[in-house]
């Protein structure tokens, strides 16, 4: 307990101090007075639809991560679209997106065919699926805006390192279920045994529970409706974007908001405190900087907006989906 309360400990820490270097580089320089005539300056009404764009955002991230637990077991909508909410819930509180776990822990806790590996698999197929989504809004930003030479560079670096590590999850997936279908002993077997000695069987069973739930990805009506749910899910966010870019008066397009999803979307991957505070703003900014589209008062009014809305959307949904849920698996 103590060891495991020091390890919570540590991640909070470093969570915090990666939050504070990014707020750090966000602020050095800004004009305050600058920053409070943007926001005093905004057009408030274009705030209107932004939560109703947002709640339906998550709703679709939930019904995606249904589609991919569909391949194993049935999961109703509500709940799927429920535990996503309190998912996002978690983040806004815990560290390092501590909810990514809750998820499938919940989903373990009220339906019981759920095994917590197999569900733990599918948010990784998630994850995969958001990070597949910002390769794409990164490389049709880099062959749409004009952007400095090293943000060119890092874009194909990042892309075809995010593309591998995607192709060998799911390669790996398959492999494993694979060897299991082998008559006889798989190798996979063989390898736990040698290090894991008695507890390889159990060792085995997580691995094949988490393979099945990573191979959905490669599963062509999964995949199909999964990356459906997806485009759906970032247009609605699209459009809330450029509405809170619009209200601090930026003038940046859809090639720009989707230049700004793609940057997000690379602060996401890294240890975030609660809310992902820090990351989300410096990104967010840095994104519109780089652009040239919005002073510095501007893109930190802009981050500022954007994620408060989405903290209070999100929390909002989580708030009402706790109820009634089940916290233990029975």
């Amino acid at each position: 307990m103590a060891g495991s309360s020091r390890r919570q400990f540590v991640r909070l820490g470093v969570s915090l101090a990666i939050a504070a270097g990014f707020l750090a580089l966000v602020v050095r320089g800004l004009d305050w007075q600058g920053v409070a005539q943007v926001l005093q300056a905004s057009r408030t009404e274009l705030l209107a639809p932004v939560p109703l764009l947002l709640v339906l955002h998550y709703a679709l991230k939930g019904l995606r991560w249904r589609a991919l637990l569909s391949e194993e077991i049935q999961v109703s909508r509500l709940l799927s679209v429920r535990l996503v909410f309190v998912g996002f819930l978690m983040n806004n509180f815990l560290p390092a997106r501590a909810g990514e776990l809750g998820r499938p822990y919940l989903l373990a806790a009220n339906v019981p065919e759920a095994r917590f590996s197999f569900a733990l698999a599918t948010m990784l197929g998630v994850k995969l699926f958001d990070l597949l989504f910002v390769v794409l809004c990164l490389l049709a930003s880099a062959l749409v805006l004009e952007l400095p030479a090293f943000a060119h560079t890092g874009i194909v670096l990042l892309s075809a390192a995010s593309l591998v590590a995607l192709a060998t999850g799911v390669i790996a997936a398959r492999w494993v279920q694979a060897d299991r279908q082998r008559e006889g002993r798989g190798r996979l077997v063989g390898l736990l045994e040698r290090v894991l000695g008695g507890r390889a069987p159990q060792a085995y069973e997580t691995a094949v529970h988490f393979a099945a739930g990573l191979a959905t990805m490669s599963r062509p009506r999964a995949f199909l409706a999964a990356s459906a749910y997806t485009a759906a899910s970032f247009a609605l966010l699209a459009v809330a974007l450029l509405l809170c870019m619009r209200m601090v008066h930026v003038d940046g397009g859809l090639e720009h908001t989707v230049f700004v999803m793609g940057m997000i979307g690379i602060g996401f991957t890294i240890p975030a405190p609660p809310t992902g505070a820090g990351n989300y703003h410096w990104f967010a900014s840095q994104a519109l900087l780089l652009t040239g589209v919005a002073t510095p008062e501007a893109a930190f009014g802009f981050a500022l907006v954007a994620h408060i809305t989405q903290v209070i959307a999100n929390s909002a949904g989580g708030l009402v989906s706790m109820i009634g849920l089940r916290w233990k698996k029975a």
